[in-house]
């Protein structure tokens, strides 16, 4: 079987990225057979990402679409048009598998499908909340065209497959919910690795450390875990703040680190290949997002025990476990600052209970090759 995944990511620590790097891996552990391409927008951002990518035996193609630019603009859809067609001349394909939820990046991948007579066509929904389709006649028009070019639907939840497809197709046979699993052995809490990790930080046991991870994108709202932490601070709590990833926000939150002294009590150390590691050195993960479809940072938070606090535009389906609170954003400080005066240290066979939960409810990595059927129809 010859499969073409194409995203509108770069190639970067991204939800998507990772959630592809990990789906792929599992296709070439369970059907080394399977011939694999990965379309990328043109930009590297994390290269050891990369590198893992060809190491599992698949290949790479970085696409002519620019690092922040749309597939709304003509120019992009016909850079788009042209990477897709390009690749579907050279070589005959059974699967193309869109991670996207831009709906004009889905159409153009989509159409070159069809028109190359590639029998699966699936559309995968891995966000929500993008832009409103009933008052963007652009964005009405693309979803309604999307339901058409495509032969199933995925999504991370079922709020992104509404937000794509509509309430009709996610009811229907055609819809297949597909969890963002994660390696929950990976993930698990380790008590050794929480005391060396917090020693890197110079944080004593009293300390409360805030976690968060994700690229630093406007979407992810980072900046209201500086005013809550500046707010802490205030009232003298031991709260310190550690966010893992890289983005365009950075000079702004650097900034406001400075302005409001902050530089003692966050830290900001850029992407990392630690993720499991640094969780376990958390005691709280918060995720303040303005949208997400499903995000799997916060089910690797939940396989390691984390106690989570995700904003109200988050869906509950990412709600796996008992330890998770939906809390609004819209300067709703005080919320988030009693949930945290709330929290008790958790001990380890407490931590350790979160990767059965992931389990069970279907999220481990061990259910992905059922995934993988399920989607390509093998």
């Amino acid at each position: 079987m010859n499969i073409l995944i194409a995203t509108d990511s770069n190639i970067e620590k991204s939800g998507v990225c990772m959630f592809i790097l990990q789906w792929v891996r599992e296709i070439k552990r369970n059907y080394p057979d399977f011939e694999v391409v990965v379309y990328f927008r043109k930009t590297t951002i994390d290269k050891d990402i990369e590198e893992e990518y060809k190491s599992i035996g698949v290949n790479i193609i970085k696409g002519e679409l620019p690092q922040n630019g749309t597939s709304v603009s003509l120019k992009n859809r016909a850079k788009v048009k042209k990477d897709i067609s390009s690749i579907l001349k050279e070589k005959k394909f059974d699967v193309i598998h869109v991670n996207s939820s831009a709906a004009g990046f889905t159409s153009i991948v989509l159409f070159a499908g069809k028109k190359f007579n590639v029998p699966i066509r699936i559309s995968h929904s891995h966000g929500r909340n993008l832009g409103n389709g009933m008052k963007n006649i652009y964005l009405w028009f693309v979803k309604k065209y999307n339901v058409c070019l495509a032969t199933s639907y995925a999504g991370c939840s079922k709020d992104a497959g509404e937000y794509l497809f509509g309430k009709k197709i996610v009811r229907s046979a055609k819809w297949n919910f597909i969890p963002n699993t994660v390696d929950t052995k990976k993930f698990a809490f380790n008590s050794l690795v929480r005391k060396e990790y917090r020693e890197k930080l110079h944080l004593s046991e009293e300390e409360v450390l805030i976690g968060a991870t994700g690229a630093l994108t406007e979407r992810k709202n980072h900046i209201f875990l500086l005013d809550l932490v500046s707010k802490l601070k205030k009232q003298n709590k031991k709260i310190k703040l550690l966010i893992l990833g890289e983005g365009d926000r950075r000079s702004c939150l650097e900034d406001y680190i400075s302005a409001n002294n902050l530089g003692d009590d966050v830290f900001l150390p850029g992407s990392s290949n630690e993720i499991p590691q640094w969780l376990s050195a958390m005691d709280v993960y918060a995720m303040p997002s303005l949208t997400e479809g499903l995000p799997i940072g916060a089910v690797e938070a939940q396989a390691n025990g984390l106690y989570c606090i995700l904003s109200d535009k988050i869906p509950n389906d990412v709600d796996l476990s008992d330890d998770i609170i939906h809390l609004p954003i819209d300067g709703e400080f005080d919320l988030w600052i009693n949930e945290i005066k709330k929290y008790k240290i958790k001990n380890e066979t407490e931590r350790l209970k979160g990767c059965d939960i992931i389990n069970k409810k279907g999220f481990g990595l061990s259910d992905t090759k059922k995934y993988i059927k399920l989607l390509y129809n093998i």
